[in-house]
């Protein structure tokens, strides 16, 4: 089958040298839906615009209904592009402003009469198109400005934040009604966006974006539930995904360890995970917690994570609680991939500790020292790095925690959602949890 849109290594870089887009493959098939979502500044925008011919790629190949466009002019492109302004003509109709398009290709006034009415039922604006833009409604503006785009049934549609000046009340409805249009139409959509709903609720597949490359795509379950980078699993999920530090510490034959600071989660060895992890002993990771991974359970649950709620929010159904668990949470630099320099093994940074022999016996050696062992006194959170690795198995309740890293739980109401202040105990099921490594590529663990 023929894409109706391709990109081919498509490249953009600036005079300043800004690399807007940076080899960036795509296929949007005949009357898929795809969505480009990422940040402000991410290059979604910009591939657009490469697209409809308004700018020309430093290189790259851009396909329109399986023939190359490179030196074709927007005009001759066969594709409808709607704006996040609307764009439409203040001094004319809304439906003078659908029928434009159509006077530039020489249509008979018969056939616009005809598409125009067609459109704008297909679109709900039947009623209006004697009205100029000023008397519409933005939920107005947009349905013309979308009747306008497919009035001359383009072989592509492309839609740049169409809903951003949209009053919130109107943008579930207009984008349930955009979804049908461009399925009525058997249309290939991109659609660019930075609200993760419009994406999930719209989108067949979903690219998500960072600074000008694809992190990842699939269809919208894909992407939320099996994040392939970190980056992915930062931007997806509401409330966002919980980053949090660890270190990776792996007692062969007895358990692995992750050291979140204040507290760890342990796995025992009989457990696949703990010798999956044995792969990064002695790594710092990240992991991604959302409320998916924990549940509620009684203060002397083994393993359980024990925090004090700092924040809740009311959603209506359910209640969203911010737990301080006194982890080392990601810096937003690194959840957006900003990395600085590898800093190495965790050994590396106990200077303390002065080396007396070599090898992966004294590194176990060094670490067995150091590993977490009940405390009947009060005791520092904290040893030698801001990580850890001196953690306390039991949190003084009585102290807050002086790292801040926390999670999100989630309660369904009617259940009595808990206070600010509140002590919680949380059990956290590592079968949805997301670990990633330095590099913020996904550390796969077998499934118990």
């Amino acid at each position: 089958m023929v894409a109706a849109i391709a990109l081919s290594g498509v490249t953009k870089v600036y005079a300043d040298g800004t690399v807007a887009v940076d080899g960036v493959d795509l296929e949007v098939a005949e009357g898929e839906f795809v969505t480009l979502l990422g940040p402000t500044g991410c290059g979604k925008s910009t591939i657009l615009r490469i697209v409809a011919g308004l700018e020309t790629a430093t290189s790259g190949e851009v396909w329109l209904g399986g023939r190359p466009v490179d030196e074709a002019g927007a005009r001759d492109r066969r594709v409808s592009m709607v704006f996040q302004d609307f764009a439409l003509y203040p001094h004319l109709t809304a439906g003078q402003n659908i029928a434009f398009p159509l006077h530039t290709e020489h249509v008979d006034d018969a056939t616009i009469a005809t598409q125009v009415a067609e459109v704008a039922r297909l679109v709900g604006v039947e009623e209006l198109l004697h009205r100029k833009p000023i008397q519409l409604s933005g939920g107005q503006r947009q349905r013309v400005a979308m009747a306008r785009a497919i009035v001359r049934k383009p072989g592509a549609l492309l839609l740049d934040e169409p809903l951003s000046n949209v009053d919130a009340a109107v943008r579930a409805d207009l984008r349930a009604e955009i979804s049908s249009i461009t399925r009525t139409l058997h249309v290939g959509t991109l659609y660019v966006t930075h609200d993760q709903t419009e994406a999930m609720t719209m989108a067949d597949r979903i690219a998500v974006m960072r600074r000008g490359r694809i992190e990842q795509i699939g269809s919208p379950s894909q992407v939320y539930s099996d994040p392939q980078r970190l980056f992915v699993a930062a931007f997806l999920g509401t409330p966002r995904t919980s980053l949090l530090q660890a270190a990776v510490y792996v007692r062969t034959g007895e358990e692995a360890i992750l050291d979140l600071g204040e507290q760890v989660i342990s796995t025992p060895w009989s457990d696949p995970r703990a010798g999956a992890l044995a792969a990064y002993h002695t790594a710092r990771i990240t992991v991604g917690m959302r409320p998916d991974a924990l549940t509620v359970v009684p203060p002397s649950t083994p393993g359980a994570l024990h925090g004090r709620v700092q924040h809740v929010e009311h959603l209506g159904n359910e209640a969203i609680a911010v737990v301080d668990v006194g982890g080392v949470p990601t810096a937003a630099a690194l959840s957006q991939l900003e990395l600085p320099d590898a800093p190495g093994l965790l050994a590396e940074t106990l200077a303390e500790e002065p080396a007396q022999s070599h090898g992966v016996d004294a590194l176990r050696g060094t670490l067995a020292r150091l590993r977490p062992h009940p405390h009947p006194g009060p005791v520092p959170a904290t040893a030698r790095t801001r990580y850890g690795f001196y953690p306390v198995y039991e949190r003084d309740e009585r102290s807050p925690s002086s790292l801040g890293g926390t999670v999100s739980a989630r309660f369904p109401l009617p259940v009595p959602a808990p206070r600010p202040g509140d002590a919680l105990a949380l059990a956290v099921d590592l079968n949805q949890v997301f670990l990633f490594d330095h590099q913020g590529d996904r550390i796969r663990l077998p499934n118990r």
